[in-house]
């Protein structure tokens, strides 16, 4: 199961199965020697975050009642599963020991450090190489984050960001172990900056900034508090300064462009302008000198591709085309596209937008793809195909359901059809392949169970921290923020992956049972 969350659903699905089968095995066990296999089997009642879970599962049980697709229902709950049976499963194992508990924190760190090995060699070619030679089914890659070959990228990046908390809070004590995880944890950045994670990054923000503000509170130690506060300054005015820049830099526009347009070509074609339109591609306007004619025909010239197919990101070719040469300052007509190079070309056809994107990388350019969103939305564009502000429209049409059903939700099995139901309403301007779910977590449970299901979902992600116990586990509550952070822009626990991801390392910090020194003491003498 630690290796399955970073490679395969597969995995996961059999580590479940394979855990209550020796689950079930030592019921037998204990029913065969004369032991209480009743009481094994309630262990799980000790754990009152143990019993929340199950809670959880029953509640979406519950919302079958007012269901009217079962088919979808009962295919949601089998993928709520493990909320019911892992607790189960998992307070009711062996203990085990603290070394035990490190030998599988170590299987969970050589996983991601094979997943993320693997993923580079991807970006490389190398593993394409590989795979052909093996005769494997070769990934296709459309852009950077296509390189997390295993899981979604979002998913794999916090499992990243557990990696780093668990090498921080539990392999950092020699001066050893503080090298191999220095280096693994910068290993992990690394590729967190290739695939432009910023929910990685922001995730990781969010924990440095929670950790400096409980060592500024409960320190005793006057320095300590100052330093805490200082660093809280420090990244923050960086994070700022860093955001402040991306964003003068992108809409540094050069407004003489539009003073003195051209009305004809060269060639006698009448300009196309728009330039109220506020689109720009390094710090010039999209919108203006475009001559559809001459540009088509120059085109065809040079690729096999044609202006009105798909590049290989799936969008049309001809707005990548207007794009990538306004990023070059060059007017959109016979002349613009018959000065790019084979290699611009190639570019293009490979759903590349911008000259200056070949230059740049990580979380640098990411910021100016979401830049360009924001400013094609602005300008009246679809929201459609762009990440950030599509899910706008997501969390819009979740409210138009809401706002119909507030109180018991539409039922576990109809949250599908009724965003179906409800994009048809609102007319949002989207391509129907975009007619997507809410993307956070707690849109979905009110959707589903309704105002007193949400309140019963929040009080269970709620109640760790009213606990000494809980919150003295700091590697659990790295885990617990992380995991609620990412509930905020994703349905999480909507898929095998996400469910198997949360309820399984609660399951393995919390729940599993660990030996008593004393009994291991008395086991070795």
């Amino acid at each position: 199961m630690m290796t399955g969350l970073a490679f395969s659903h597969f995995m996961m699905s059999v580590s479940v199965l394979l855990l209550s089968a020796v689950f079930i095995f030592f019921l037998l066990h204990d029913r065969l020697s004369g032991g209480n296999p009743k009481e094994r089997f309630l262990r799980f009642t000790r754990s009152r975050l143990s019993l929340l879970f199950i809670s959880l599962f029953i509640a979406f049980c519950i919302g079958m009642m007012w269901s009217s697709d079962w088919s979808y229902g009962l295919k949601d709950l089998k993928v709520k599963l493990p909320f019911l049976v892992l607790p189960i499963v998992i307070s009711g194992l062996q203990p085990v020991s603290e070394k035990a508990i490190r030998q599988l924190l170590i299987f969970f760190i050589a996983s991601l450090v094979l997943a993320v090995s693997i993923c580079i060699s991807v970006y490389f070619g190398l593993y394409q190489q590989f795979a052909v030679m093996m005769g494997w089914k070769i990934p296709v890659v459309k852009d950077i984050r296509g390189i997390s070959i295993y899981i979604s990228h979002i998913r794999f990046s916090l499992l990243l960001v557990v990696g780093i908390s668990v090498l921080l809070t539990k392999f950092f004590s020699s001066p050893a172990e503080r090298i191999v995880s220095s280096l693994i944890i910068l290993l992990f950045l690394s590729f967190l900056w290739l695939i432009e994670s910023i929910t990685g990054y922001a995730v990781l923000f969010a924990l440095f900034v929670l950790m400096g503000i409980s060592v500024a509170i409960s320190s005793r130690n006057r320095q300590t508090k100052i330093s805490a506060v200082l660093m809280l300054l420090l990244s923050a005015t960086v994070v700022t300064v860093f955001i402040y820049m991306a964003v003068h830099n992108y809409f540094a526009v050069d407004r003489s462009e539009t003073a003195h347009l051209e009305t004809y070509t060269r060639y006698g074609e009448k300009y196309e302008h728009h330039p109220e339109s506020d689109q720009i591609e390094n710090g010039h306007y999209v919108m203006i000198n475009i001559a559809w004619g001459e540009m088509a025909d120059a085109w065809e010239r040079r690729s096999s591709i044609g202006i009105e197919e798909q590049d290989s990101s799936g969008n049309i070719l001809k707005g990548t085309l207007i794009r990538y040469l306004t990023s070059k300052g060059l007017k959109k007509d016979r002349d613009g596209v018959m000065a790019l190079d084979e290699e611009d070309v190639r570019q293009i056809e490979n759903g590349i937008p911008n000259a200056t994107w070949k230059e740049k990388s990580g979380l640098r350019l990411r910021i100016e793809r979401i830049l360009f969103e924001y400013n094609h939305f602005r300008s009246g564009g679809s929201p459609g195909g762009h990440s950030v502000f599509q899910r706008l429209e997501f969390w819009k049409t979740a409210w138009g359901i809401i706002a119909e059903h507030p109180i018991a939700g539409v039922g576990t099995g109809d949250v599908p059809s009724s965003f179906t139901l409800q994009y048809e309403k609102r007319d949002a301007g989207m391509n129907r392949i975009y007619w997507l779910r809410a993307h956070n977590q707690f849109l979905t449970v009110w959707i589903a169970l309704g105002i007193f299901g949400l309140c019963w979902f929040i009080w269970v992600l709620v109640y760790p921290f009213s606990k000494q116990e809980f919150r003295s586990e700091k590697l659990f509550i790295a885990f617990w923020v992380t995991a609620i952070l990412s509930f905020l822009t994703e349905d999480t626990l909507e898929s095998q992956a996400g469910v198997s991801f949360f309820v399984f390392i609660t399951a393995f910090l919390i729940f599993l049972p660990r030996k008593d020194p004393a009994d291991i003491l008395r086991q070795q003498g």
